[in-house]
């Protein structure tokens, strides 16, 4: 199964917090501002299936 972790908060609990999601391919929404990877996972046109079912 592919997964995407994603981080959601209010807040970056440390200024390079986010620099640290970028290198490790974490998506995230924090303080109503979305990661440009969480966007478009947000747009997949078809919905995803896990074991014939959606």
């Amino acid at each position: 199964m592919d997964a995407t972790p994603v981080v959601i908060g209010q807040e970056w609990s440390q200024p390079e917090t986010m620099l640290e999601t970028q290198e490790e391919a974490v998506e995230w929404v924090v303080d109503g501002e979305f990661s440009n990877g969480f966007t478009e996972f947000r747009k997949l046109e078809e919905p995803l299936e896990v074991d014939g079912e959606v």
